[in-house]
């Protein structure tokens, strides 16, 4: 089953057989910066997706940012 996460930048991923997205997530109020961390079996669809409900989190969280948030299988969302 898919699996991800969205991590703030230099917090260390411990699921380390996670694959981590070249296109950092930024915060559009402060800029701060998250990667996206996926499994393998993850279709290009669902990490599109994924992004963006990323991107909905993190703006969400804003100012109180969390260090990690899993996002979980797309299909549930």
């Amino acid at each position: 089953m898919p699996h991800s996460m969205a991590i703030l930048q230099g917090v260390i991923e411990t699921d380390g057989w996670l694959m981590c997205d070249a296109e950092p997530l930024r915060c559009s109020h402060c800029e701060v910066i998250y990667y996206l961390h996926f499994s393998s079996d993850m279709g290009p669809h669902q990490l599109r997706l994924c992004r963006f409900i990323a991107r909905e989190n993190i703006d969400n969280d804003h100012p109180r940012h969390r260090a990690s948030m899993t996002l979980g299988s797309p299909h549930h969302c």
